[in-house]
This record gives C-alpha cells, structure tokens and sequence, in this order.
C-alpha cells in the first residue's frame, strides 16, 4: 500500500486519507447522536423476560452469569491469556470463541524485547511478520492467514485506527498490555476491513494496585531508551480515582547507513469509579516520531539473485540524507464507558478522538541498469493531516431462557475521518548500490496531488452467546453504510461513493470436561472498492467468507492454553484488468488460502514458560485476467515454526537467574506476481539473560538486569521481494541490555 508508485492515488479506499492545510476539525462528530438512547422496565432490577414452552411470556428471576475470571483489558500475569474482548465485545474466554485468536502478552513482550508490533508477532501462528524487514520501523507491516493486513484491520482498544496516504500511526509496545490477533473476517462487529481479521491493541490502563517501573536500556546501532510506567488509586480519593502514567524516549541509528530513529511518547490515563456500577476511563497518548530511519530498498539483482559485479550489504541506503525527512505527530483522547443497571443490562460507550500530521520525503529505489551497477532512482514527498473519531454504542443483557443462557449485544457505532495531503513524485540522481555517493543536489519537486477526503461508517450489530449445557452457540449480524468523498483539486475533480452491506457470523463451541473445546465456524467480511468501470458504475466491495474449524485446549489446573485451527479463506470481487476494456477493471479477481495453525501458549512450572507455533499456508490466486492465476501471491510462504522458552531458577545459589531461548523459522516465497522470482527461507535464533537482583539482597528487591540478543547467529537474509526491483533485508543482530527497577 506504500509502495512508491503513482497508482497509490487510486487507491485510497484502503485507508481515510489526505492532509495539510486542514480546516474543518470534527467539533460536529456527533457523540450524543450516536449515544444509544433506551428505556428499561421498571422493574427490570427484579425480572427478566423469557418464554414458556408454548409461547407464553413469564417473568423469572435475574441470572447471573460469571464474569470470566480474567480481566481481557488488564495484564495477564505470563504468556497464557485465557479471555478476549475482541473476539466478541464482551469478556469471553477464549476457548469459548469459535474462531482463531492469538493473545500475546506483556509479559510475553518484555521477555522477548520486542521492539515493534511486527518482533511481537514473531511467535505468532498464521502471522508473517515483517514482511519489509529491517526497514519496517515506521509502520506495522505483516500479513496473516496468506493476506496483507492493512490499516483498515488495526484497533487500539477495540476502536479502528485512522489514517492516510502514509500519515498511519504506529502505537508503541511500551503503551500496551497485550496484543490480540483475531484471524479471519471479522466485520460482524468492526465494519469494513479485509477478510484477514483485525490486531486489537489494548492500552494499559489504570490499577487499583500502586506501583511503579523505572526502565533504561542500551544497545547496538547506538541504542540509548529509558521509560516508566506509574500508577495506582489517586491519594486521598478513596479508590474512586486511579490513574496510569507511561513514558518513553529513545534514538538509534537504523540498520541501514545514514539514517537514524526517536521517539518521544507519553500515555496518561485515569479512570473514575464512583460506584461498583459505573466506571469511566479516559484514555491518552501523546507521541512524536522525529525520525524513524530509512523505507527503502534493494535490488533483487546483488540480494535475492547473483549479481556479477558483487553481493549488495544489508547496509545499503537507496536514499540521500539531503533528502530523507519523516516527521510524524499522533495524539489521541478518549475513554471507555460502563454502567451496570443490574444483573442483566449493561450500556457502554467507548470512543477515541485522533490526531496525525506526517511530514515525509523519500529517495526510493527504481530498476537497476544493464551495468547491474547504476540504480535508477526517483523522488517523493508528502505532507498529510488526518483527523478522526470513532464512536462505539454497546447494550448487552445477560439473562435465561429456560436452561439456555444468553449474552445478547446490540451496538451501534460511528466513524469518521477527514484527510489531506499534499503529494508530488520527481526525479532523483543515479546511484552506485556498490560504492554509494551521498548527500547529493536534489530537485525541488511540484506538488502533483492535492486532496481532500472524507469517510463514514455507520454499523448497527447484534450478537447472541448462547449457552445451553456444555454447547456455545455464537451468532451476529451486522448493515453497514460507508461514504467516501474525495476532492481532486490537482486536478480538479470529485467522486463520492457509498456502499451498504450485511456481514454475519455463526459458530458452535462443545466444551467437554477435560479442557478440550471442538469448534467450528463461518463469518464474512467486505471492503469499500473505489473507482468506476467501464459502464460508470462504482465498484461493488471487495468480499471476503471463511470456513473454520478446530480445537482449543485449556487443561484444569494447568496454566495453558493451545489452538488447531483449519480454515478455507476467499477474497472476492477483486479488481481484475477488463479484457474488452484495457484501461477499465472488472471485479472477477479471486484468492483463495487455506491452512493450519497451531499455537500453544504453557506455564509447565514455576517460572518456566513456552510458546510454540506451527503454521502451513496453501495461497493462491485462483481467478486473475492478468495471468496470474493459479500463482502464489508475493511474500506469502508456505511454512512458518517458531517456539520460544523462558526458565528463571526458584532455588539454590543463582535462584532468580534466567535465560531464554527462540527459534524461528519462515519458509521461502514468491518475489513476484509471475512466481518466476523466489526468497530463500531462513531461520532465526533469539535468546535472552536475565537475573533478578533482590535475590542478592533485600536491598535490591525490584532490580532487575537482562540483556536480549534478536538474530544471535546475525543471519543475512531477505524477508520477501514486491518485484525484482524491491527486495528488503531482514533485521541484523541485536543486542539490548536492559536495567530495571520496579516498586
């Protein structure tokens, strides 16, 4: 979606759009309209209606269902998270969804180190991470279950992210308790996206525990970061008022020469709670990302492919430091409403408010000349503002009928996004990809593009969790309405388009007493299409429908948690060219992916924890007017392993001591739509120390000391090609230490 070629503009329904000189903010995004508006009976605190076996209404006393023993907003304590809130927007247990869901927690993410989204999925099945490599550090880039993920598929706290052209935010791990990966298409509950599911990030919020964490870590490629994280109830407030205060700065040089990152962020929250029936978060962030390293590439030619002049390093910089700027400001405000009127009713309202302005200019790569020496290059720039909002209406009711229980949801939610951006692409001085010269003389460049965007959507939903004996029933529907307006003023033209649909999803869960869970499912999904054909008709969304079934695996009293997920996944009404029409397209593309996955997250003692994951993907594009059909998309391999383990000593001399070990392992791919170009497969090894100090002495208690080491062997690979003349290298060996202090 970021490639650097002219056709992005054709494609921005992939995202809310277009920046700068902004004059309309979203004072008029209409909260109070969207507030769901209802009455309960009078004596809705005493009864509950449910229905006779012939038909008849009769009142019968409240049923309390049990809340899910894990809170699916707060930490989990390890590597094994047994509830959700995205899979269904209520807190449900995972065993108890019938669809794939993978939770990676923080406590996951602090043993790893991971440093982005795409390093935190890294042990995650179905999910090809980093499919850019090392120069992934501004965006979050990956696909799962064989399909790009988009940004239309990105949620911070259950709520979409908004952004343009190249103006997407990007939310730092320092921020979030856990990162859930919901696979397959989930618009029942979010609205448009792509059939590939939805990455739920989930913002630390506040605790009734006082505590405190103080961070510094240092490490190659000139790393220096320090953060902490605060928090507890507000003195002298009795625990009515908690907050949570999270920070962080940090630089490093990128992995490629020349370039460089920082980032400043800072995360307030606080959540009030007058009453054990009513409780309001309000939830910030604030972050400036003045640099974020290098978005190029290299040619296939010297990397993937024998070049006779010699190897390219995995240094190599197709930019100019003259030239190279990225500047990007995100900020966001919202907060998390919730009102228990009694045992059955519960209203809540989440909603985000969004701010981004992105600043960016790039040297990018072209084709490599018949010297196989002298890379073509050219030149871009963009300047983009995106403000949004997004509003989410919930009302669900807990009550019986007869022996079944229910957990009905009903919502409604508003999205908006205004945009724009101003654009120009030029030309840029030839490179030597052996022996570089920088800091050249570039021209100024025109702007190209000026636009204006706006987008809606409107979803009404409704969702029953159905529990009778040991069967789970889950089934939702969902209408949607999106509108898209764009305002060409370079050139002068505007389009509109709206576009309505129903998606839905239907799945059946049997929990047998051993802890096994068989499921099986089936849910669809769309995507707004932009442009028009051949006869002036706008183009129908882009479609998607899943097939799954498996089994998930929670054991009585031990603490784990495994998935086998089997599914059959198709995209359709893809823009395919119009074989009567060159210049036009018609919608009968088509891909098909089918696969298997297995994940399993296990605690097998004290202090020892495991996450395994296997995955075999089956990728094909199976309806195609260009040719392709019957190809492998790009960067999509068929296998992918990864297992990770951590042990900390719980006794003797060197108790507190620990250390972890990671294999991971990504299979080769296709480099290009003609599958004429392919990667290597590579494996990766990762491994970590640590020690807790307050084993020493009392006086150290908190203090704790490791160091991380991703790619320990600093293999040199490729992670996928787009073309021959795109390739990207994977991440070098890193190495972290990190000292922290925690009360």
């Amino acid at each position: 979606m970021f490639s650097h070629v002219s056709s992005l503009i054709k494609n921005r329904h992939q995202a809310c759009d277009k920046p700068l000189r902004y004059r309309r903010t979203l004072t008029a995004l209409p909260l109070i309209l969207n507030v769901v508006t209802f009455v309960l009976p009078a004596n809705a605190a005493d009864e509950a209606a449910a229905t006779t076996s012939d038909g008849a209404v009769k009142t019968i006393a409240p049923v309390t269902i049990e809340a899910a023993s894990e809170a699916a907003d707060n930490k989990t304590v390890g590597y094994v998270a047994k509830n959700t809130r995205a899979g269904t927007k209520t807190n449900t247990e995972l065993r108890e969804v019938p669809q794939s869901i993978s939770v990676i927690t923080e406590d996951q993410i602090q043993a790893q180190n991971a440093q982005n989204l795409n390093q935190a999925l890294g042990y995650t099945a179905g999910v090809v991470p980093s499919t850019r490599g090392a120069t992934a550090t501004r965006y979050d880039q990956m696909t799962v279950r064989g399909l790009s993920t988009g940004y239309n598929n990105q949620y911070l706290d259950g709520l979409r992210l908004l952004g343009g052209v190249y103006a997407y935010p990007q939310i730092d791990l320092s921020a979030l308790s856990r990162v859930e990966v919901m696979k397959g298409p989930s618009s029942v509950l979010y609205g448009q996206g792509t059939p590939t599911g939805i990455i739920n990030l989930v913002s630390k919020h506040p605790t009734d525990t006082p505590f405190g964490v103080l961070q510094t870590q240092i490490g190659n490629n000139h790393l220096y970061q320090g953060s902490f994280d605060i928090g507890g109830p507000v003195p002298e407030t009795d625990g009515d008022f908690l907050y949570r205060l999270t920070g962080l700065a940090t630089k490093s040089d990128g992995q490629v020469n020349l370039t460089e990152n920082k980032r400043l962020m800072i995360a307030p929250a606080l959540t009030w709670q007058p009453s054990d029936a009513t409780k309001l978060t309000i939830l910030s962030s604030y972050q400036h990302d003045p640099k974020s390293a290098s978005y190029g590439s290299a040619p296939s030619l010297g990397t993937v492919l024998d070049n006779p002049v010699g190897k390219i390093s995995r240094n190599f910089y197709d930019g100019d430091p003259n030239y190279e700027e990225f500047d990007r400001v995100q900020a966001f405000i919202g907060y998390e409403f919730e009102h228990k009127f009694d045992n059955v009713f519960t209203f809540r309202q989440n909603a985000r408010y969004q701010y981004t302005t992105l600043h960016y200019k790039s040297i990018y790569s072209g084709n490599l000349k018949a010297d196989n020496v002298t890379l073509n290059r050219a030149a871009i720039f963009s300047d983009e503002r995106v403000n949004g909002g997004v509003i989410d209406n919930q009302l669900e009711a807990k009550f019986a009928t007869g022996p079944i229980n229910h957990t009905v949801l009903v919502g409604l939610d508003y999205l908006r996004s205004d945009s724009e951006d101003q654009m120009g692409y030029g030309t840029a001085p030839t490179l030597n990809v052996f022996n570089p010269v920088y800091f050249q003389t570039i021209s100024p460049i025109a702007t190209s593009v000026d636009t204006y965007q706006r987008l809606t959507q409107t979803g009404l939903y409704a969702q029953d969790q159905i529990k009778f004996d040991k069967w789970v029933l889950l089934a939702g529907l969902r209408q949607d309405w999106a509108y898209q307006s764009t305002n060409y003023r370079i050139p002068a033209v505007m389009s509109k388009q709206s576009d309505n649909k129903m998606t839905g999803r239907a799945g059946l869960v049997y929990l047998f007493d051993n802890g096994l869970s068989p499921y099986v499912s089936y849910s669809t999904s769309f995507t707004p299409t932009t442009g028009i054909d051949y006869n002036g008709k706008t183009y129908k969304p882009t479609t998607g429908k899943q097939i799954e079934g498996g089994i998930k695996y929670q054991p009585t009293g031990f603490n784990s948690f495994a998935t086998l997920a089997v599914y059959d996944l198709k995209q359709q009404n893809i823009n395919t060219p119009d074989p009567a029409h060159p210049n036009f397209s018609v919608q009968t593309g088509e891909v098909e992916t089918k696969g298997i996955e297995l994940e399993a997250h296990m605690s097998l003692a004290e202090g020892f924890d495991l996450v395994g994951a296997y995955t075999h993907l089956d990728t094909e594009t199976t309806k195609d007017n260009s040719g392709y059909a019957g190809n492998v998309p790009v960067g999509i391999p068929s296998n992918l392993a990864s297992l990770w383990g951590d042990y900390t000593l719980q006794g003797g001399p060197a108790e507190g001591l620990g250390a972890g070990l990671g294999v991971r392992y990504v299979g080769s791919s296709y480099g290009n739509l003609q599958n004429t170009l392919k990667t290597d497969s590579y494996t990766l090894l990762d491994a970590a120390i640590h020690y807790d100090l307050g084993s020493l002495s009392s006086n150290l208690e908190g203090i704790r000391a490791s160091v991380n080491v991703t790619n320990l062997l600093d293999k040199n690979y490729i992670t996928s090609c787009y073309n021959t003349d795109w390739c990207w290298f994977g991440t070098g060996r890193t190495i972290v230490g990190t000292l922290s202090y925690r009360w």
